[in-house]
């Protein structure tokens, strides 16, 4: 990637794009690091990132290479099949449009409800996804989404152009078509061809998919073990003389921090929570 720049728009017009104070940062974050691919007949098959390429950044890599990806086996016929991408694992139905003599177009859609892969969660319950691809729905259905892309192909086989449309509508705010909504607009356009590149050879560190890579932040144990220490001692307090409404929501926020420390940080804390002193007022409960 060269060239990156960050773009905001103007709060007097809304037609109007101001470079982001956060451009140069944004830039040199994307363009830092290559980002190596398998690439084959159309489909991307593996990513090669570097170790310390940033998750956001990879994740906009991605979402590059998602637009280009075209899964079909011939461009004769519209196609109806499963393809993994930034979207998660996702039913993709690819229709041609029109067919002249230099290229071809082809209007790829995405039934985003029945993708898989697509959603991270971090909770105080251990879970294990379960995949039933017979099964249309695969997600809530409280956000109403709609994922298009035009792909223009010349006959030699190279992209010329590619627009993507997305629409996420979030249902229990909005009414009809109105509401809290976002919409993304992704537009690539093919400008020239090089032959006789070379590409340095460098060490693979790790393989990785198309798939959104999920963060749910760093997991700091040392802040983490006094914020379990502190949410026990609000537990201890606010449960004296009965359970209150908001005991539940407490308790399980002690268990999503819990899941944050190693075992030798839980030893600690159980260990303390043998002195009697610990919960002087509350000593039944404490048990």
């Amino acid at each position: 990637i060269e060239d990156a720049v960050l773009s905001g728009s103007d709060p007097n017009n809304s037609k109007r794009l101001l470079t982001d104070t956060q451009s140069n940062e944004f830039k040199t974050a994307l363009e830092q690091h290559p980002l190596r691919f398998s690439f084959q007949d159309g489909n991307v098959e593996e990513l090669c990132p570097l170790p310390e390429e940033s998750v956001w950044v990879l994740n906009i890599k991605k979402g590059i290479l998602s637009s280009l990806q075209n899964t079909m086996n011939t461009f004769e016929t519209g196609q109806d099949l499963v393809e993994t991408d930034v979207a998660g694992k996702c039913r993709t139905k690819y229709n041609l449009k029109q067919e002249g003599w230099r290229s071809v177009s082809i209007v790829k859609s995405k039934d985003i409800n029945t993708c898989l892969n697509r959603h991270g969660y971090d909770t105080s319950m251990g879970y294990i996804l379960y995949e039933v691809p017979s099964v249309k729905l695969q997600s809530i259905p409280i956000v109403k989404s709609s994922h298009q892309c035009e792909q223009k192909i010349s006959t030699d086989g190279h992209m010329e152009s590619v627009l993507c449309h997305e629409v996420d509508l979030f249902k229990p705010f909005s009414q009809g078509d109105s509401g809290a909504m976002t919409e993304v607009t992704q537009k690539l356009t093919f400008v020239s061809k090089s032959t006789g590149t070379t590409t340095r050879i460098a060490e693979v560190n790790r393989r990785d998919t198309l798939l959104f890579a999920q963060v749910h932040g760093e997991k700091t144990i040392t802040s983490s073990k006094k914020q379990v220490q502190d949410k026990l001692k609000e537990l201890c307090v606010t449960t004296e003389n009965d359970i209150r409404p908001e005991t539940p929501d407490l308790f399980a926020q002690l268990v999503i921090l819990m899941k944050k420390l190693d075992a030798t940080n839980i030893a600690e804390i159980y260990d303390d929570l043998k002195i009697p002193s610990y919960c002087l007022n509350n000593i039944q409960r404490a048990k």
